[in-house]
């Protein structure tokens, strides 16, 4: 049966007959909803291997009776809410799972990392420079992104990044991330998006045979050092104040997002510890930078110059870029993810962007000023919303795929 629904989602399945087995025994974990799942195992006892096969049956699961039902609308969202109501399976099983809330997710843990992100939009935009190609030494984001070609198409790069930035924004807002909340439903529309576009690009029959899951748990798991404790070190290279208590809620908060983003919870942590090393562990195994990776580096960099807000040239875009994927600041240990991914810039753009980043130091010394301060923390929300929402016009940020 579990070889039968594994092959009904399309899944690439592994030719060693063992890791078959394994694939099969993980996707039979990952099809359960979260509160259905054992205690985590150890460190020692993760299959990260498997985990690569396994995208997520459950709103895979549900992504195909709204398709039998003839329900896909734009807002999938609702959709998936009014087949809940009829009793369908599949979307009681997808909401069992996205609306628990494991022990660890304390919401009042998460309130001092979401202040420390508000008072600190320096290091919030800056830190795509950073992210964005941090996650291309993914095997399957640089795969998926080079699949999808959004990146090469002209003018798409400043909505993508304006659309990451709206769930970023909504994740400070901790009351709204609770389940039911408005920015917890962006992040399981989110959800739903990845599996569309998984999905679609399994059926395309186009994907590599010898590539494993698009979106897999694995990748998507290894979001929480990418978008969490990573983000928390270029605040703090940009001359943002982060103390530990800080970036342990922020890392919460991350870890948080990406339990609703569907990563089962074997492969998180259930204290700040565990989670530590996890990070480290997910990015030793899952570290690979291809060709694709590089070249969707430099288109990243192209499309930052289409975004007038940074008043910065490629050259300096790149140069900040190489600062922030500095070894000092990144996982794995021993890694150089600027040289690897051949971040280059010119001699004169690197002298250049020395005063640029202490100036960009300064400006986020400034917030902490004690007025300066309390101001953002109780309008930085709002401001920063409405910004970006600006930016997107009237087409807002739906989270949905063509199909």
């Amino acid at each position: 049966m579990q070889f039968e629904q594994y092959n009904k989602f399309g899944y690439v399945m592994p030719d060693n007959e063992l890791l078959q087995q394994r694939v099969l025994k993980a996707f039979e974990i990952a099809s359960k909803p979260a509160p259905n799942h054992a205690a985590q195992s150890s460190l020692k006892d993760i299959d990260l291997e498997a985990w690569q096969y396994i995208g997520d049956p459950l709103a895979e699961a549900l992504i195909f009776e709204l398709r039998a039902h003839n329900m896909m609308s734009r807002d999938i969202y609702g959709a998936a809410r009014l087949l809940q109501a009829e009793g369908n399976l599949a979307a009681n099983n997808f909401f069992a799972d996205v609306e628990f809330v494991p022990e660890w997710a304390d919401f009042e843990q998460m309130r001092l990392g979401a202040k420390m992100g508000l008072r600190n939009p320096i290091g919030l935009f800056f830190g795509l420079h950073g992210a964005l190609p941090y996650t291309y030494t993914y095997p399957n984001v640089a795969n998926v992104m080079a699949f999808t070609g959004r990146l090469d198409k002209k003018g798409d790069f400043p909505r993508r990044f304006w659309e990451t930035a709206t769930g970023f924004i909504g994740a400070f807002d901790v009351d709204g991330m609770k389940p039911l909340g408005k920015s917890w439903q962006v992040w399981v529309r989110i959800r739903l998006m990845h599996t569309m576009v998984r999905m679609g690009i399994l059926k395309s029959g186009r994907w590599k045979s010898d590539c494993t899951t698009p979106i897999d748990q694995l990748t998507t798991a290894g979001g929480v050092y990418v978008f969490g404790q990573y983000r928390v070190n270029i605040v703090k290279a940009l001359g943002g104040k982060v103390s530990d208590a800080e970036a342990d809620s922020y890392d919460l908060m991350w870890r948080w997002i990406t339990r609703v983003l569907g990563v089962v919870p074997e492969l998180l942590g259930q204290t700040n510890e565990e989670q530590q090393a996890l990070d480290k562990l997910i990015h030793e195994y899952s570290y690979t930078v291809n060709t694709g990776s590089v070249e969707l580096t430099q288109a990243m960099i192209n499309g930052l110059t289409e975004i007038p807000h940074f008043l910065l040239s490629r050259d300096l875009h790149a140069a900040i870029v190489k600062y922030l994927l500095s070894p000092q600041y990144t996982l794995p240990a021993g890694k150089n993810l600027a040289h690897d991914l051949q971040v280059n810039s010119s001699v004169w753009a690197k002298i250049l962007a020395q005063p640029i980043i202490g100036s960009l130091k300064i400006s986020s010394k400034a917030t902490q000023l004690p007025i300066i301060r309390n101001v953002i923390e109780r309008y930085g929300q709002a401001t920063l919303e409405a910004f970006i929402h600006k930016q997107l016009g009237e087409n807002k940020a739906d989270y949905r795929t063509k199909n």
